[in-house]
């Protein structure tokens, strides 16, 4: 009798080990993309669970004593894109005079946060269905703010070269990551 209740005691050891870790996430992180303090724009993480969604986490501010309205901050991606500056230029042009099909309508998603957050974090989502492991995304992030006596409207944007160089209609000049 104690043989079998000790077999059965090791076979249900041996299955509880055996066990997935309820608790355990397995993280796969673009470590590749910082922003530190550029044009509104701090404190960025990109988190993707294995096989997950890809999750931006950026902090925007502006100046509240100019800039009064917010407006909204926004994320626009591609993904396994290869455009030329100037196929995209065209793109940029044909999508301002309505003409579909174009580059830039076919293919650059944008997601948006109207409502401004307490603690100036925003988060945007791309869903797993949408990106897989050695995707090459392109982006960038746009924050809009507007001063409501001048009627000014301030976009602000970042971009890998951290200056006011950045041009968003300029492909080349797009954040490229690789998704892990």
């Amino acid at each position: 009798m104690k043989k079998f209740l000790f077999a059965i005691l090791a076979v249900a050891v041996l299955f509880t080990a055996c066990e997935k870790d309820e608790d355990f996430v397995d993280v796969d992180q673009l470590k590749d993309l910082t922003i530190t303090d550029y044009n509104g724009f701090s404190g960025l993480t990109v988190v993707r669970e294995e096989n997950g969604d890809l999750v931006y986490d950026v902090k925007y501010e502006y100046d509240a004593a100019v800039y009064e309205l917010f407006n909204s901050v926004k994320l626009y991606y591609t993904v396994n894109c290869d455009f030329t500056d100037a196929e995209w230029t065209q793109a940029v042009a044909d999508d301002d005079e309505g003409i579909e099909p174009n580059l830039l309508a076919d293919n650059r998603v944008s997601l948006e946060i109207e409502d401004p957050a307490d603690d100036n974090m925003y988060s945007f989502t791309i869903p797993a269905a949408e990106v897989n492991k050695a995707d090459v995304l392109r982006l960038y992030f746009r924050g809009y703010a507007k001063d409501t006596v001048l009627s000014v409207k301030n976009k602000m944007y970042y971009s890998p070269t951290g200056n006011d160089t950045f041009d968003h209609d300029v492909y080349s000049q797009w954040t490229v990551l690789t998704v892990k």
